[in-house]
């Protein structure tokens, strides 16, 4: 059934989780979302998905999934439910937050490190007494003061 404009924003609005639609409704509802900026998920597992699940930003396949669907998807769900999903999400933050985490460490150590040799350059010497062998102790104190950030956002 189609509905007016005004009656499908609503429902885009009002609902989350959409299911047992039409491969062109489907279509229709993750431009529609994507175009308001939404970050769109789409579960397929028959060759008319194919559309939908082209214009997401998440594709998820089932293992019995057809083929043309299989090579689109970006996760396959293994045991052909999505009860998985969850803990699928929050490996992935956990990961990303990881990676996160490690790009911090580096910049703080790189950052540091430049701070050290500004400040022996502008201290006027005549030599530069900095050596990259003492970048272990500027690691020292890198370490502690982006561990202690980390643990701050992930209580939060």
């Amino acid at each position: 059934q189609q509905l007016p404009p005004w009656e499908m924003y609503q429902k885009l609005r009002d609902t989350s989780i959409f299911g047992s639609l039409s491969p062109a409704q489907k279509a229709v509802i993750v431009k529609k979302l994507r175009d308001q900026g939404e970050y769109v998920a789409v579960v397929g597992d028959q060759p008319n998905d194919e559309s939908a699940m082209r214009m997401a930003n998440l594709r998820l396949a089932l293992k019995s999934s057809a083929q043309v669907v299989l090579k689109l998807a970006d996760v396959v769900l293994l045991k052909d439910t999505i009860s998985a999903l969850p803990s699928v999400l929050v490996t992935g933050q956990r990961l990303v937050n990881s990676v996160l985490d490690t790009f911090k460490l580096q910049l703080s150590f790189v950052g540091a490190q430049l701070l050290m040799i500004v400040a022996i350059w502008l201290s006027g010497l005549g030599f530069f007494p900095y050596h990259p062998t003492q970048a272990s102790v500027i690691l020292v104190f890198a370490i502690p003061i982006t561990g202690a950030a980390g643990q701050a956002r992930s209580y939060r």
